[in-house]
């Protein structure tokens, strides 16, 4: 029997023995009184069964014999997880106890390992536990210098021939080559932080120039020429070096965490719109250095200044190449975090379930993809 006027609500249950052979069970919502769930237990419920599974659950582990089986548990004994100096993990019956990980004394009864990435077999937990970042990059389990009983040989040891990988992620775990070869959305989200607040800085130091010049009349701190070159790379600076990367620093770090997703949906796609972003963003600048000077004819790019009879050089070809590529930088970011919330949220969470933070991500990315493509096509025009 079932009254459920408002599914997926919190419901506390009252249980009461209609009938002695019948225990029956009801479910009171919490924010609709009026919604109920009733079940009845079968009389002829057999609880051996569940009394058999709740023992061996109790249980200490079997103790088996072998050469993995030896090998693991020398390892465990070695060098348990370590995390404050203490163990993490714990299996019962043994003298590795843990007090922040799981409970591993049955993880031969789980159907997945390794957050879900592996079918739980022999086979699956021997290469889950000799190379792990094989699977899950940038994890922190160690496999306690494990040596293949079947080949003498540490994963890390090459063997000869190596399987080819195509495209393999990158390996390297700290340093700079870690940061440059990243593709980890929380590093990427950093880096985009780390660069929009140098650039930040330096529309600042722009903006600074410029209101220093005009701090008395007649003032000649600066030429004229050099007035509108520092008023044009400001506002280009501010716009689309520093606001524009600080919105994508804080999608990358927030969203996957907040949906629940590993990373976002294109990780190699993700890095490749740092970079070509970081590139646009040195073509942009690039005039400083060039005898041609920064461009000269105003952020907004207005013709006929753009032109060449006001422009003959070649510094708004710079500008225009450089937000061409920091358009191809934003809508290829774009179009990963649209694909991220919409496939890869978290079982049960819904559109509508989305936080208020999501949402403002997805509306932002639709809006980039339908503004820059028409700034794209009116760049091209203009080149």
């Amino acid at each position: 029997m079932k009254n459920q006027k408002r599914p997926a609500r919190a419901a506390v249950p009252a249980v009461a023995a209609d009938e002695p052979a019948r225990p029956r069970a009801q479910f009171a919502s919490l924010r609709s009184p009026g919604s109920t769930t009733a079940l009845a237990a079968s009389p002829e419920f057999d609880a051996a069964p569940l009394t058999a599974w709740r023992a061996r659950q109790a249980a200490d582990p079997t103790t088996e014999d072998g050469p993995l089986i030896a090998e693991g548990r020398r390892l465990f004994q070695q060098k348990t997880c370590i995390a404050g100096g203490a163990g993490v993990d714990t299996i019962r019956g043994h003298e590795g106890v843990g007090i922040i990980g799981p409970d591993l004394t049955h993880v031969g009864a789980r159907t997945t390992i390794a957050a879900g990435t592996l079918e739980n077999t022999p086979e699956r937990m021997h290469d889950w536990i000799a190379d792990p970042n094989h699977f899950k990059p940038g994890n922190k389990m160690y496999n306690g210098g494990y040596v293949d009983p079947a080949t003498g040989r540490s994963p890390e040891e090459p063997a000869g021939v190596q399987p080819f990988t195509l495209m393999a992620r990158p390996r390297a775990q700290s340093g700079l080559v870690a940061w440059l070869t990243t593709v980890d959305h929380k590093k990427i989200g950093l880096l985009y932080g780390f660069f929009a607040v140098c650039f930040f800085l330096l529309g600042g130091l722009e903006a600074l120039v410029i209101r220093t010049q005009l701090i008395v009349p007649n003032n000649h701190l600066i030429d004229a020429h050099l007035y509108s070159e520092l008023f044009t790379m400001h506002g280009t600076t501010m716009i689309f070096l520093a606001v524009m990367p600080l919105n994508a620093a804080f999608f990358n770090l927030l969203v996957p965490l907040q949906i629940g997703a590993r990373d976002v949906a294109f990780p190699r796609l993700n890095a490749f719109s740092l970079w070509v972003f970081v590139a646009g963003a040195v073509i942009l600048n690039a005039g400083w250095f060039l005898k041609a000077g920064a461009p000269a004819a105003g952020w907004f790019g207005y013709a006929p200044l753009t032109s060449k009879a006001f422009t003959p050089d070649i510094s708004a070809d710079l500008w225009t190449v450089g937000l061409q590529m920091l358009g191809v930088s934003s809508i290829v970011a774009s179009l990963n975090f649209i694909t991220t919330i919409i496939n890869l949220r978290a079982p049960g969470l819904t559109m509508m379930r989305l936080p208020v933070f999501i949402w403002m991500a997805l509306v932002t990315s639709f809006l980039l993809i339908l503004a820059l493509l028409a700034i794209a096509i009116a760049l091209i025009e203009v080149i």
